[in-house]
């Protein structure tokens, strides 16, 4: 008699050791997309990364087709930049606070850094971390953005993402003026 033994734990362990698939990472938008921040985790309203005319980071509840230019953005080295303007890159305070573009470091004012995550899902998402800050919030009244290390600091907060990026390309030719 030929001794029996079982197949099912060597497929088993078959499909537990076959790679899974990973995403394209010449797939994700780095020079043209929109950030979109989801349903916040404090009330449910969603939120886009928006650059307002002096270069704070502010969100809005819907993504800026006026004027795509203010929410629209690229990375560069894992830098977020806006998009018409790879002078200036995201910036917050080391001990947290608002995200705000700069042409530098200073004393107590530090890069974020933005890493493009692949999925699986065909979406791409980005990750922003400085130091020890690594969630995102907002003031309601202002809407400014802020990068700290409380989850639930400010009035609205979206926890530490990572966040989808949307390709958007910066139309201004079909602005409407």
């Amino acid at each position: 008699m030929l001794p029996s033994f079982s197949v099912l734990p060597l497929l088993a362990a078959s499909v537990l050791a076959a790679p899974t698939p990973q995403a394209d990472t010449a797939a994700c938008p780095s020079s043209s997309f929109a950030i979109d921040f989801g349903p916040s985790l404090s009330d449910n309203r969603t939120g886009y990364a928006w650059n307002d005319n002096t270069n704070w980071i502010r969100a809005i509840t819907s993504l800026d087709t006026d004027t795509p230019e203010r929410a629209t953005f690229q990375v560069i080295n894992n830098r977020l930049y806006p998009v018409v303007d790879d002078t200036i890159f995201a910036t917050v305070a080391t001990e947290g606070g608002t995200m705000k573009f700069a042409a530098s470091e200073d004393d107590g004012i530090a890069a974020i850094d933005a890493t493009v995550i692949p999925g699986n899902d065909g979406k791409c998402r980005l990750s922003l971390v400085s130091g020890a800050n690594e969630y995102v919030s907002m003031q309601n009244y202002k809407g400014w953005m802020h990068l700290t290390s409380d989850p639930e600091y400010a009035s609205r907060w979206w926890g530490k993402g990572p966040f989808e990026m949307i390709p958007f390309p910066v139309a201004v030719s079909t602005r409407r003026e």
